[in-house]
């Protein structure tokens, strides 16, 4: 399977549920997209900027935290657009 489509679907995972990278692993993701997944995986006490700096260092991570901003953008509620907007800002930029 794609490395960016397992990503994807697997994208929040870490976040939202009770599943941890070993968990991942042990249901045979391979590393390196386990590695994808907790880069989109912002930690306790980071900040979003960092967070955000840490997916725009990574080519798939990026590319799937961009695909699920726009979806927000189309699913969520005006109060909430131009955060997604500056967020998309940041990370072309």
């Amino acid at each position: 399977m794609n490395t960016l489509l397992i990503c994807s679907y697997l994208h929040d995972v870490l976040e939202d549920t009770n599943l941890t990278r070993d968990d991942l692993i042990n249901k045979e993701i391979p590393e390196y997209c386990v590695y994808i997944i907790e880069l989109l995986t912002k930690k306790d006490g980071q900040s979003y900027l960092n967070y955000l700096s840490q997916v725009k260092g990574s080519y798939y991570a990026k590319t799937i935290k961009i695909a699920d901003i726009c979806h927000n953008l189309k699913t969520s509620k005006n109060s909430q657009k131009d955060k997604y907007l500056l967020v998309l800002y940041i990370l072309n930029h």
